[in-house]
């Protein structure tokens, strides 16, 4: 897949996420998105992520886990990074919603929808014999587009 590193959209103890986007449409595979997160760091500091890569494919297929679509490595500036392509979460975080909602919260009926596909992805997680220990809004992601609340692994 030919792509190009757009705005970086944070930067974190694993690495930093940047959005991904497709160069050539013509020889783009049409079953993934023309727009992806890819979550990069230098190939030599790049454990946590492929770890991150394992973990996403064994919680494929639930629509409440962010979605992982594959990685590559790149050399940018003399440097080797490893760059893995996720799901891209135009909605920000859950962190982020909250903190734009002002200070009476989320709405009942929005915080309802998000608490039950929390506890929907949670289960999946949880059913593949893996525990989250990091449950947070900074880490709960929001896609727009579908109305559903991903939460990142």
């Amino acid at each position: 897949m030919k792509w190009r590193r757009g705005e970086t959209l944070g930067v974190g103890a694993s690495g930093m996420v940047s959005l991904a986007l497709v160069d050539d449409q013509a020889a783009f595979d049409h079953d993934l998105p023309c727009v992806m997160a890819v979550k990069s760091a230098p190939l030599h500091e790049s454990r946590s992520i492929c770890r991150e890569r394992r973990y996403l494919d064994r919680f494929e297929g639930c629509p409440h886990v962010v979605r992982c679509f594959g990685s590559d490595t790149t050399t940018e500036e003399g440097e080797n990074w490893y760059n893995l392509f996720l799901e891209y979460a135009s909605g920000g975080s859950l962190f982020d919603r909250i903190r734009r909602s002002g200070r009476g919260g989320l709405p009942e009926s929005e915080a309802r929808q998000y608490t039950k596909s929390i506890l929907l992805a949670l289960n999946h997680v949880h059913k593949q014999g893996y525990v989250h220990c990091d449950i947070k809004p900074h880490n709960i992601v929001l896609v727009e587009s579908e109305s559903e609340v991903i939460k990142t692994p």
